[in-house]
């Protein structure tokens, strides 16, 4: 019994020391001089706003090389943006220079058996105006279940916010499917919490099939919602749980 609580004890001095580690924050780096002006060049179609509000830095602030580079980083996940140099210059000017990608397609839609062909388009605009809004529209048509027109819009920050919102409108010959989610993402590395929300409803007819042959056809109506959040911690090493609550209420025929 000593043993074991000795052990336990051991057990838990570790854990804290693991933890205390992990929360230590890293070494300061150094700092420049003010930064006196912001320039944003090389952005042929994305606007100059949409590139200022992903900074992590403005006017008035001292240069910081960390975050200099992790602003580099964030421009660097959007689609929309290939290469991306920040650069300080003299007199406390700070130059942001990117790459605007291509970001528009238009592809055919085409699966299905010889004689059970969907045929149909889709158009995706993942930098909608310059404004980096996501717009994707998807029009089929199927030899089973008939017309299906589909609208996806995603808008990455909310107004001046971190929120990100998404939402998804389809309708068709045989049900329709609608979605909406709200989620704050984590933005930079020194985040503490992300959280989400979404809510969904969709309505479809399903076919059983015996050997080929159709043997019975239902409706299936589902409304679903989901809550998440997730944590972060330590900074040399980020461990992120999250808890997740998903709630559904489907209706179907037996």
């Amino acid at each position: 019994m000593l043993q074991w609580r000795a052990n336990t004890l051991q057990f838990i001095v570790w854990l804290c020391a693991l933890n205390s580690w992990m929360v230590s924050p890293l070494p300061t780096q150094a700092t420049g001089p003010l930064i006196k002006r912001i320039d944003i060049i090389g952005n042929a179609r994305t606007t100059p706003q949409i590139i200022r509000r992903e900074l992590l830095f403005s006017e008035g602030e001292p240069v910081d090389s960390t975050t200099l580079a992790e602003t580099a980083r964030n421009l660097r996940r959007l689609s929309y943006i290939g290469e991306v140099d920040i650069r300080i210059l003299e007199d406390g000017v700070v130059a942001v220079a990117i790459e605007d990608l291509y970001s528009r397609a238009l592809a055919p839609v085409i699966s299905g058996q010889i004689d059970e062909f969907t045929l149909g388009m889709t158009a995706l605009d993942y930098n909608l105006l310059g404004r980096g809004q996501s717009l994707r529209i998807t029009a089929e048509n199927s030899a089973i279940s008939g017309f299906w027109t589909d609208l996806y819009f995603a808008e990455p920050r909310l107004g001046s916010t971190r929120h990100a919102l998404t939402t998804q409108v389809g309708l068709g010959t045989e049900g329709y499917a609608h979605s909406l989610a709200l989620a704050r993402p984590f933005a930079t590395l020194a985040d503490h919490q992300a959280y989400g929300l979404s809510l969904e409803t969709a309505e479809s007819l399903h076919r059983l099939y015996d050997r080929g042959a159709l043997q019975h056809k239902y409706n299936d109506a589902l409304d679903a919602g989901r809550l998440w959040l997730a944590r972060s911690y330590g900074d040399k090493i980020k461990l992120r749980p999250s808890l997740h609550l998903n709630l559904t209420s489907r209706r179907f025929a037996p």
